[in-house]
């Protein structure tokens, strides 16, 4: 399954190139945004429902702000609170997690969406023992989920049947400052989101989201608008050798400080 993306943005400025996804730093920080909270919002799909589970986006969101770069870049993104509820069909376990996947639109290349110096691949989790979700910081500026910016957060979920089954989550704040798209030439940015049963070693298959960053015609950060993606099925199971996932499991496994992606066939 391969996504088309019509064009690759300027990379940005090398301090930027290979930042963590939600920096805490002076360039990170937030100004009084405009949230494109529009109609246009409200029409995307935010459920899927699986042969394994109900994937629900209870929070999804667009994001852009002007920000303090003149007429030459804007700060993108989305807010989502996207959880996975196991069919109370499935066997029993009481450890599910997800694993989250990004494309973005800086640096343009597929990896595991994890922060610099994370060793564990499971969405927000410390380590493969963690039984919490990460501390989180409120700065302000965030709408919904102000308090998560440059935190993401995530809960493992279970599938134990009649006795009642409880969600994996994760809550997500991607932000990325982009140069100003030419006109007519949208970029999008990928998220695949997979849950995994830690106890039965079984991918419970994937969706997809994310945003569009497009110029409506003309100079500067105030004609740039951002489009939520559909909330879809990418993959019933595992990632497959179809699957752009595969290129980001690889250079992940590859550093042995990391625990590894597990395995997918």
């Amino acid at each position: 399954m391969k996504f088309t993306l019509p064009f690759a943005v300027a990379a940005l400025l090398s301090s930027l190139a290979n930042a963590a996804p939600f920096p805490d730093t002076e360039i990170g920080k937030i100004l009084p945004s405009r949230e494109t909270t529009s109609d246009l919002d409200k029409r995307v799909e935010t459920s899927v429902q699986t042969p394994n589970g109900l994937w629900t986006a209870t929070v999804y969101k667009s994001f852009i702000n002007d920000y303090d770069e003149g007429d030459t870049a804007v700060q993108v993104g989305a807010n989502i609170r996207l959880s996975f509820l196991a069919d109370s069909s499935r066997k029993v376990s009481n450890n599910i997690k997800l694993i989250q996947f990004t494309y973005p639109l800086t640096p343009h290349n597929w990896h595991v969406d994890r922060g610099s110096g994370a060793v564990d691949p499971y969405h927000a989790w410390a380590d493969a023992s963690a039984d919490a979700p990460n501390t989180v910081i409120d700065v302000g500026g965030m709408g919904d989920l102000q308090k998560y910016v440059g935190k993401p957060a995530a809960g493992k979920g279970n599938s134990l049947g009649r006795n009642g089954n409880t969600e994996a989550f994760l809550i997500d704040t991607p932000r990325e400052l982009i140069p100003i798209p030419e006109p007519g030439i949208p970029g999008n940015a990928v998220y695949t989101t997979f849950a995994y049963d830690i106890q039965n070693s079984e991918w419970l298959g994937g969706v997809s989201w994310g945003y569009t960053a497009s110029n409506q015609g003309g100079v500067g950060p105030l004609t740039i608008n951002v489009f939520l993606s559909d909330l879809k099925l990418r993959v019933k199971g595992a990632p497959n050798s179809a699957d752009e996932e595969l290129e980001a499991i690889k250079k992940w496994n590859a550093d042995t400080s990391h625990a590894p992606v597990p395995a997918t066939s």
